[in-house]
């Protein structure tokens, strides 16, 4: 994998301090063979990017929510109501309410803890109409 460029300094294992010329995307470095960027950005296309991995993880939670949602069915925001009568927000709740609670008395920090939580948020937000953050942003 190619190194993650910031501020122009390389911050690879390799090559962890070197100054970068500073070469536009897509570029190779010839000071340390990394790729480059100016004005203090990483590169966008990078597999290593901060912007490619959020792009990841959002990707990979959506077809995670989906996938729940397909094996079954809507129950978060359309609840059989079988047992209990609460309302959508509340039900979401007391699970993101049990997950911190695995959470916290849960030795080690679990990747499935975590997504579960994720994917009880975005449920969450969709439940309360919630799916536009433009607004949020300063």
């Amino acid at each position: 994998m190619l190194p993650e460029i910031h501020n122009g300094i390389c911050i690879s294992k390799d090559s962890l301090g070197e100054k970068c010329d500073g070469f536009a995307k897509s570029e190779i470095c010839n000071q340390c063979k990394c790729y480059c960027v100016k004005q203090d950005k990483f590169i966008d296309e990078h597999p290593a990017s901060p912007l490619k991995q959020i792009e990841k993880v959002c990707e990979s939670l959506q077809f995670f929510l989906e996938e729940k949602n397909n094996r079954y069915g809507n129950s978060a925001i359309n609840p059989v109501n079988v047992f209990s009568s609460l309302s959508i927000n509340d039900s979401i709740s007391v699970r993101i309410d049990d997950k911190i609670s695995r959470i916290k008395n849960s030795d080690k920090l679990r990747k499935n803890d975590v997504v579960d939580l994720m994917g009880y948020l975005a449920l969450l937000c969709i439940s309360g109409g919630w799916t536009d953050f433009n607004d949020l942003l300063d």
